[in-house]
This record gives C-alpha cells, sequence and structure tokens, in this order.
C-alpha cells in the first residue's frame, strides 16, 4: 500500500509547498503595493517580534486553510470551477482569520503590526489571482494546447438555436471539435448576432461567396446541427465540401434536454434531393383514425409498412395489417413487436383480387377506415404481366371499394401515382383506373367517403432506383441511367406518407372535397443522373472516372419527364401545406358508376387475351364519360 500512497503523498506536499510560496508572494506584493514603509521595517529589522509572529501566523493560516479544504487534491490539468471556488474560500478564511489575529495581537500581546483592514482586502483578491493564475495557466499550456493540437476542425450550419445547443454539447465531449465558425443558413437571422460562445457567426450568403477562396486543413468537417434542413440549402453545403474534398456529417437529432446523446450521420441521398419539411398537425388524421378498426391493404410494402408505422401514432382502437407476401407481412408484424406497439393488430395475409376472401375479412372485422397500399408498382413487370397488373390494381381496387361500401365502413383512402396521369405504361394505366373507380364509388352514395392520394416516387422505397445505384455502386460500377434528360418527382416515405394520412383524412371528412383526387407537393422534378452523380459522391467516389455512368436508353412504357396533373384539370394548390387538391365536381357525369362495373366485368373476361385488356383498359380511360382527358 505505501508503494503506491508515496507518490501521492509526496505530489500533495509539493502542491502544498507551491500554494504556500504563491500565498506570501500575494501578500508581499500587497503589501509592498500598499505600505511599503512596514514591508521596509520587516525587511530591515527582520529579528523584530512583529515580523515572526506575521510570518508564523500567516503560514500556520495558510497550511490550516488548505488542509481543511483539500486544494491541493485537484489536478492542475483539470482544473475546474469548483476548485477555483475553493481557493476563494482558502483565500476569504485566511484573510479573515489573519485579521482577527493580528487584532488579538495588538490589543492582547501588545505587538504593535501598522497593517490596515482595506490591505488585507485587497490581499485576498491577490491571493486568490495568484494561487488561480498558475493553475488555470497550467490547464491550458499542458491540456488544452495538447488537446486542440488534435481536435477536428469543423464549420457548422443551422440556425442559431441549434449551434448553441452544438456548442454546449461540444464542451462536454471528451474530445471537443474546434469550430472555425458557425454558418446561419436561416435568412430572418443574418444579421442577429456576430459571435455566440466565441465563435464567430457568419451568413450563409457570405460562407457561399468566399469558401472557394478559403483553404482548409486536411480532415476538416462541414456539420449540419440543424436536423431540418433538407433540399438545395444541404445539398449546396454538400457541393461546398465536395469542393474542398471535405466530408459532411449531419446531426440526427438534437434535444435540448439531452444534448449529451448528439448522434451524427453521414448525409443520406433523401436528405439532398427531398425539399424543406413541412410542418403538419396531426388534428385531422387523428380524428380519422383514433379509436377505430383500420385496414391497410400492402402493408408489407414500402408505403404500406409506413402507414401502419404512422397511424399506431394515433391510437387505433385494431390495425388490420394485410399482405399476400408472408414474409413481408411477418416482418412488418416483427417491427411492430420490436417497437413494443401499444395499440392491437391482427397480421392478415390475403389477396385484394380475392373477392371472397377479402368479403370474410370485411364481415368478421368491419373496419372503419381503409387505406388501400396494395399494388402491383413496378413499371418493367406491369409491362410484361398486364394480367396481373389488371388484377392488382383494377380488381383488387375494385374488390376493397365495393365490400367497404357493402359494409358501410367510413371511408376508404387510394394510394396512387403520378404514373396515372397521361399514362403511358399499364402500370399507369391500371392506377388511373383506381383512381376512376373510387370517384364514382365516392359520388354514387354517401355513406362511405373515397379519396385517392397522387404522388410521385419515394426514395429508398423496395425495387425503386436508390437501391439499384447503390448496388452498382457497391460491385464498382457502372451505374445505369436509362437517359440523361429522365426526370422524376422524389419524396422521402415518411413525409409521403404523413402527407397521405392529411390529405386522406380531409377527402374523407369533409363533404368540399368529395369525388376528387389529392395530389402532393412533390416540389421540383430532380434529374435522375444528378441523383446517381450525387450517390457516387455519398459514397466517397467520383463520378464518371471512378465510377463510370451509363446511359442504356428508356424502356418500354417509360417517359422521359412524369406529370402530376392532367393539364386541364381543375387544381386547387396547397388545400393544406403540401397537399393539393384535383377538383371533381364534374366526375359525376363523366364516372358514371354503372359503367365501372360493366367494364369491371368486362377486364374479367379479357384476362386470356392480354393485348385486348390494354386496349379496353386505355378506350375506357379516354372516353368521355371517364375523365375529360384525351390523351
Amino acid at each position: 500500500m505505501k508503494k503506491y500512497m508515496a507518490p501521492s503523498f509526496f505530489r500533495n506536499l509539493f502542491v502544498v509547498f507551491l500554494d504556500v510560496v504563491f500565498a506570501y508572494a500575494a501578500f508581499y506584493f500587497t503589501v509592498y503595493a500598499i505600505e511599503w514603509e512596514v514591508l521596509d521595517r520587516f525587511l530591515t529589522s527582520p529579528k523584530t517580534a512583529g515580523f515572526w509572529a506575521v510570518n508564523t501566523i500567516y503560514l500556520a493560516l495558510c497550511i490550516i486553510n488548505f488542509a481543511v479544504f483539500r486544494t491541493f487534491q485537484p489536478s492542475w490539468r483539470y482544473t475546474s470551477f469548483s476548485d477555483l471556488l475553493s481557493i476563494a474560500y482558502v483565500a476569504v478564511c485566511t484573510n479573515l482569520s489573519f485579521l482577527l489575529s493580528l487584532f488579538l495581537l495588538r490589543h492582547v500581546y501588545h505587538i504593535g503590526l501598522p497593517l490596515r483592514v482595506t490591505t488585507l482586502i485587497i490581499a485576498t483578491f491577490i491571493f486568490l489571482t495568484f494561487l488561480t493564475f498558475p493553475r488555470v495557466l497550467y490547464r491550458y499550456f499542458m491540456f488544452e494546447r495538447k488537446k486542440a493540437a488534435g481536435q477536428t476542425q469543423v464549420i457548422l450550419f443551422g440556425n442559431l438555436t441549434s449551434i448553441d445547443l452544438f456548442l454546449r454539447y461540444n464542451k462536454t465531449r471528451e474530445n471537443p471539435f474546434k469550430v472555425d465558425y458557425a454558418v446561419v443558413t436561416e435568412k430572418k437571422e443574418k444579421h442577429s448576432a456576430q459571435k455566440i460562445h466565441g465563435v464567430r457567426v457568419l451568413t450563409f450568403s457570405k460562407f457561399m461567396s468566399w469558401h472557394g477562396e478559403r483553404t482548409y486543413r486536411e480532415g476538416t468537417l462541414f456539420i449540419v446541427v440543424d436536423a431540418r434542413l433538407f433540399g438545395a440549402t444541404l445539398e449546396q453545403i454538400f457541393d461546398a465540401a465536395k469542393s474542398h474534398d471535405l466530408e459532411t456529417l449531419r446531426v440526427a437529432d438534437l434535444n435540448p434536454l439531452q444534448t449529451n446523446q448528439l448522434t451524427l450521420k453521414p448525409v443520406a441521398i433523401e436528405d439532398l434531393l427531398s425539399r424543406e419539411r413541412v410542418e403538419l398537425t396531426n388534428e385531422l388524421p387523428a380524428t380519422l383514425i383514433h379509436d377505430k378498426t383500420i385496414l391497410i391493404t400492402g402493408a408489407g410494402g414500402s408505403i404500406g409498412s409506413e402507414i401502419v408505422t404512422q397511424i399506431m401514432k394515433f391510437g387505433p382502437k385494431r390495425a388490420l395489417i394485410l399482405d399476400q407476401s408472408e414474409y413481408f407481412l411477418y416482418e412488418i408484424d416483427q417491427q411492430l413487436r420490436q417497437n413494443r406497439c401499444a395499440n392491437e393488430w391482427i397480421p392478415l395475409m390475403a389477396d385484394v383480387s380475392d373477392q371472397d376472401a377479402m368479403r370474410l375479412i370485411f364481415k368478421k372485422y368491419r373496419p372503419h377506415v381503409i387505406f388501400h397500399a396494395a399494388a402491383m408498382k413496378h413499371v418493367p413487370l406491369s409491362e410484361v404481366n398486364p394480367k396481373a397488373a389488371f388484377e392488382n390494381n383494377v380488381i383488387g381496387t375494385w374488390n376493397v371499394a365495393k365490400l367497404a361500401m357493402d359494409f358501410q365502413a367510413e371511408s376508404m383512402i387510394l394510394i396512387s401515382t403520378d404514373k396515372a396521369v397521361n399514362p403511358s405504361n399499364t402500370m399507369g394505366l391500371t392506377k388511373r383506373i383506381a383512381e376512376i373507380i373510387c370517384q364514382a364509388c365516392d359520388l354514387s352514395q354517401s355513406k362511405t367517403r373515397f379519396a385517392a392520394v397522387r404522388f410521385g416516387n419515394v426514395l429508398g422505397s423496395r425495387g425503386s432506383v436508390i437501391p439499384l445505384f447503390q448496388s452498382q455502386i457497391a460491385r464498382g460500377g457502372p451505374v445505369t441511367v436509362t437517359d440523361k434528360d429522365m426526370t422524376r418527382f422524389f419524396m422521402t416515405i415518411q413525409e409521403a406518407v404523413s402527407l397521405v394520412l392529411q390529405a386522406g383524412a380531409l377527402g374523407t371528412l369533409k363533404e368540399t372535397y368529395q369525388g376528387g383526387v389529392f395530389v402532393l407537393d412533390m416540389g421540383e422534378p430532380v434529374r435522375v443522373v444528378k441523383m446517381a452523380e450525387k450517390l457516387i459522391e455519398l459514397s466517397g467516389y467520383k463520378p464518371y472516372t471512378q465510377i463510370p455512368i451509363v446511359f442504356t436508353g428508356m424502356r418500354a412504357g417509360e417517359k422521359l419527364n412524369e406529370e402530376l396533373h392532367y393539364k386541364d384539370e381543375k387544381c386547387q394548390f396547397n388545400v393544406i401545406d403540401g397537399v393539393h387538391f384535383i377538383d371533381g365536381s364534374k366526375a359525376k357525369e363523366m364516372v358514371p358508376y354503372k359503367d365501372v362495373d360493366a367494364f369491371v366485368k368486362q377486364v374479367k373476361e379479357l384476362f386470356e387475351d392480354e393485348d385486348a385488356l390494354v386496349r379496353s383498359g386505355y378506350q375506357f380511360i379516354v372516353q368521355p364519360h371517364a375523365s375529360g382527358h384525351k390523351n
């Protein structure tokens, strides 16, 4: 034990010795500055009783207070505010007790010591300075400077609130970042601060104008601290970092109550291509879903599983998760179990084109609200298998719609696609027919409300272009793009579904929107080749040089550019944030329910002749009674 105690003992003894030296230096410095004649007397007559009395008493008081407040224990390398506070206590107690000692010497022992009270008050502050300054200096040179040499230099981007939280968090890190400057991305805050926590603040426009002239140290990081920053602004930040061969990271979440839990993650393609997020309220979806039995068809798919996840937040009485794939149904069931979902859910395996199986489900559970996401969505596969596309997208939608009316469900929301506008392929054709089915059903009766929600591609969904590009990049390329000028609308799955819930609730709860189609605001279309280039850059490669991009030509049924609505459709923009509405007030004359019923019967009869089946579909959607839109 002594072997381990000895170094600590000698170290503490050395610290006490230094503190005593600094304390005496502070005392004599004060006396020299204020009462020179006293100091002169002490130094010229060191054998006087006053000289030895002062030094002995002061030494004893210093050692006693150092021992009481244990100022020798804390490491100078990690000097903290509490350590400096202890030294302040020592300074006050030492000089206060010294003042009392002088009073006793003068009035009891009649030893004259002409030191004034003001001298000792000033000595207290000098004492504090002389003992704290060496510790702070030691911490800086032995710890802060050494640590700074290995720090990662970063530039922050976000609003002032997020920057403030990040800088506070950064101080608690074991290896804090060295923040060069902070860039405020919100225009309304551009003149609100010049510095924050000692860090220089720049406007985003100023940063963009001169970052190209700067030289950054290798390994510098651009960190986006605003978790709500997406789209064009984030893309500019990413491109600026890439121009200097630097990495861009973003904060996954910055909770002001738990800043020590901050997590950084790489920028994803979804962050770059999605537009600025819309803040939505939960009032409408809650009214639609809370304490009701909700049926979600296609619940194992990308959109369907996200619908399940989001509706569970609104407290449904029961969720019926239906899919024809055992594997996908198992996946979503396990996901709900892992999330420990408090609401009841029932996994149901059935095909929406099987009318008898669906009738049994409706009869047993009697759902109040149906989200119809089951569909065949892949364009090339639908082209090769038109019968399967019509079975899933047309017959399946008709079966669910009919049963919803038969069992007097409150509402049904159809998930549609931008490919339903001026369709050039079987998949788009069948989805346009599904829209017409829902419009006809909505206007043929008043007990069950129907709404169709139309939107473009969702980022990262199964079988979409992004997973394909990522797998091609992982293999070293080439990345295949059909045409360099091809554009598509993109949106994250989470945002698409949140808007679907808003639009579905609006369309089925309010009579104003009867018989229409809702269209999600997808922002500006994105060039597919640009998305491929960004994915390559996000993977750490350079497009065309390290990972080639090959243009293969358009496939059968593909369009160069997609559309979200017909030119002659009456579109009311932003009926709620992020959602437009296509007026269907004239749809009752254009889509008679009896014509839809007759067409569905015809579809079933044409299953043996796929070419005739597709022709009949196109004839149906261009007839005046169907939609009024001429291709």
